[in-house]
């Protein structure tokens, strides 16, 4: 299983909403209330890494943002620096595929 980053490009100037556009193989994309074993669906971490494998992905404000089950993820960010992104699984645990982006946010 892989996701790269489609969308932005890295180090993008982007405004404070924008859609992060990822590419996964290896793995069927769903919608929280689709969500079975053998699916998931995009979890952005903003600013505090990846988590580990198989632990629950958290719900932060600002900083945890679910994707819609279709390899985008809708984020509303402040303006500067910020990066990351992870899979998780269709319960909300992370899984070992991540991508990597950082975007600077303009105000």
């Amino acid at each position: 299983m892989t996701v790269e980053i489609a969308s932005p490009e890295p180090h993008a100037r982007v405004r404070r909403t924008f859609t992060v556009r990822g590419l996964v193989d290896g793995l069927s994309l769903s919608t929280v209330s689709e969500s079975r074993d053998g699916t998931g669906h995009l979890h952005a971490m903003v600013d505090i890494g990846c988590i580990a494998p198989r632990t629950k992905m958290p719900r932060i404000d600002g900083v945890a943002f679910r994707g819609a089950g279709d390899g985008t993820i809708e984020m509303e960010l402040e303006p500067g620096p910020h990066s990351t992104v992870q899979i998780g699984d269709g319960f909300h645990s992370a899984v070992d595929i991540t991508a990597h982006i950082e975007v600077f946010v303009v105000g």
